[in-house]
């Protein structure tokens, strides 16, 4: 149900717009403390490893590809309405299905060294 909304959401004009680009700040201490990224997540490649993202926001997008096999737009759409539909579904499950959201965290936990790099 969650999945159909998401979808219901892109199909409006004014959600299609979109940024393409979104600053992320990072503050890891490999980098300049207070120093700002853009992000393009339209060139953000879904099938490449979490170990290898340059971004926390890439980094959990790349997990919930990988755990909910969602398309980009579709998980994007979790990260809408102050994480909402996020919620959503690690509460209710994916139609009622926890197995994608305990691979989820299984994931989190498994790179969660690359994830406190980031901070």
């Amino acid at each position: 149900m969650i999945v159909e909304v998401i979808r219901q959401l892109y199909e409006k004009d004014e959600q299609r717009d979109v940024a393409a680009k979104i600053t992320v700040r990072m503050k890891s201490s490999s980098r300049a403390r207070g120093h700002t990224q853009v992000v393009d997540i339209k060139k953000i490649n879904l099938t490449k490893d979490p170990e290898e993202s340059e971004s926390s926001l890439e980094f959990l997008m790349l997990l919930l590809k990988a755990s909910l096999g969602m398309s980009l737009e579709e998980i994007l759409g979790l990260f809408t309405n102050q994480n909402k539909y996020l919620a959503h579904i690690i509460v209710k499950g994916l139609n009622e299905n926890f197995s994608p959201i305990i691979l989820f965290y299984s994931l989190l936990n498994k790179h969660s060294k690359k994830l406190r790099d980031f901070y």
